[in-house]
């Protein structure tokens, strides 16, 4: 009964009196307390200080199904990320460069790497069908801005921009 009340409160229906429902189980994470299975975590800073290179070392290390800076990992997990920064070659160099740093002489497996040449919106089915395909369970964006297509200060955009990205039900590192 307390799935079907979940369920009735994610849909139509969004008055739900809290104290009926049961305390859910808690929400199994990817990597540590920060990155919870299914939901979208944001990471945000100035420009150039680390964001790209930081999600590309944490995609590594769970692919691995390595602890990564004290918190652990519970399994491998096939990760996609989507790069609207950099090119093939230069994501490329960046991911040997960091396989050698774990002591591996090429990327794990389980890494995937896209570069679309339009924002998600217009290539949402085609992102979709990666994710199918290769069974991605973390979709890495990089970056936010440019995946939305304009300017990240209006709500519209990134509302819709979510809206989209949790239909994909994966975790999400934007």
């Amino acid at each position: 009964q307390n799935a079907q009340q979940l369920q009735e409160a994610n849909s139509e229906t969004p008055l739900v009196e809290m104290s009926t429902l049961k305390e859910p189980d808690p929400i199994p994470p990817l990597w540590g307390p920060f990155l919870p299975r299914g939901v979208a975590t944001l990471l945000y800073a100035d420009g150039g200080v680390g964001k790209s290179l930081f999600s590309l070392v944490l995609a590594h290390h769970l692919a691995l199904g390595r602890d990564f800076l004290g918190q652990p990992t519970s399994r491998p997990v096939r990760s996609l990320f989507v790069d609207y920064e950099l090119n093939l070659e230069a994501h490329m160099l960046r991911a040997y460069q960091i396989s050698r740093g774990l002591g591996l002489k090429q990327p794990p497996e389980g890494l995937f790497y896209w570069h679309p040449v339009n924002r998600i919106e217009n290539v949402f089915n085609q992102l979709q069908a990666h994710i199918k395909a290769n069974k991605i369970e973390l979709l890495v964006i990089d970056s936010l801005g440019a995946a939305c297509g304009s300017d990240t200060l209006k709500a519209g955009d990134v509302a819709n921009l979510f809206a989209n990205l949790l239909k994909l039900e994966v975790s999400l590192l934007l």
